[in-house]
């Protein structure tokens, strides 16, 4: 186990020291710095022995989707509640529309001012959300990025990159506009589950005080 501190007076971190104390990589200005080093040991830990092997284009797309539908819908319903079973009927299509990604560690997904033309979800790994160089949030498995600019046809308003080896899913707008005109019940489910996303973001955000 290991100590983090965060604005320690200076006669405390004295005292620390006379002791024995090594803060050199334990001590930090405040605590969210703390609890941010905390967080990329952890990443560090659970990645530790994973192939590090970088792809020859970092955004490449690997494959189409047709085998990897089940995930998909598997993730997509759980933004859906009544909708599930009308989703499993449909998620034979999802292959058309979404397509299978991969980035790696450090990669960027898009930065601020990007234009907001591709929705993504998370398969497997962690994305960092930044705003102005400080990471506001970690989206992991199940999560969705891009979808409120997406919708809103607005510029990216936050940097996210790959904190780990991340497989993704992404709909770019030609897609969305294509399941809109030939598959609109699908299209129906799947707005559904993005404005879900939307409202539970809110909602977290609401809850620890990051809005207002």
């Amino acid at each position: 186990a290991k100590l983090l501190f965060c604005g320690l007076r200076p006669h405390v971190r004295e005292s620390l020291e006379r002791h024995g104390a090594d803060l050199n990589r334990a001590c930090f200005k405040t605590a969210d710095a703390a609890l941010e080093a905390a967080e990329d040991a952890l990443l560090k830990r659970a990645t530790a022995g994973q192939p590090t092997q970088r792809p020859p284009d970092s955004f490449d797309e690997l494959r189409p989707l047709e085998n990897a539908a089940r995930p998909l819908e598997e993730i997509l319903g759980e933004y859906l509640e009544d909708e599930k079973r009308d989703l499993a009927a449909a998620a034979g299509d999802l292959g058309k529309y979404f397509s299978r990604h991969s980035i790696s560690q450090g990669d960027a997904l898009f930065a601020h001012g990007d234009e907001a033309k591709t929705i993504y979800v998370v398969h497997a790994g962690t994305v960092d959300l930044k705003q102005a160089g400080k990471r506001i949030a970690r989206v992991k498995r199940g999560g969705v990025l891009g979808e409120l600019c997406f919708l809103l046809r607005h510029r990216q308003s936050l940097d996210a990159a790959a904190a780990t080896h991340v497989d993704l899913w992404s709909l770019t707008r030609d897609s969305y506009d294509a399941m809109r005109r030939d598959q609109p019940v699908l299209h129906g489910l799947i707005q559904t589950a993005l404005l879900k996303s939307m409202a539970l973001q809110v909602s977290e955000g609401l809850s620890i005080g990051n809005w207002g």
